[in-house]
């Protein structure tokens, strides 16, 4: 789009307007194109990727199998110890549909955004 306003400018302003114009728009297209070739070397955190790691909330107690909330949906989880409901955990592994967990006794490690009730 700025290529075409560049154009647009040399055809039609003035002589030293028409190049500060046309190099403006130009320098606008060559930092777009950069910061889109830094974007797409980004890895995608969907699926497990996204998950492991993750904080989340046991909704249903765990003893070893249970629920959880996190990233704002309910999932299977378990744990190899018993985790009562409202204990903040986090994600280590997924295995399908369903998370393996160990909870996390930092009180500033609960998670932010388990979505609503």
């Amino acid at each position: 789009m700025s290529l075409i306003g560049a154009v647009l400018a040399i055809l039609f302003l003035d002589a030293p307007l028409k190049w500060i114009v046309a190099g403006g728009l130009l320098a606008t297209d060559m930092v777009e194109v950069w910061l889109w070739l830094r974007w797409r070397k980004r890895r995608s955190m969907t699926g497990p990727d996204g998950l492991i790691g993750a904080k989340a909330v046991v909704i249903v107690d765990l003893d070893p199998h249970g629920q959880v909330r996190a990233k704002g949906q309910i999932w299977k989880a378990r744990s190899a110890s018993a985790l009562p409901v409202g204990t903040a955990v986090e994600i280590v592994d997924v295995d399908g549909l369903e998370l393996s967990v160990t909870p996390v006794y930092d009180a500033s490690a609960a998670p932010t955004d388990v979505g609503p009730r």
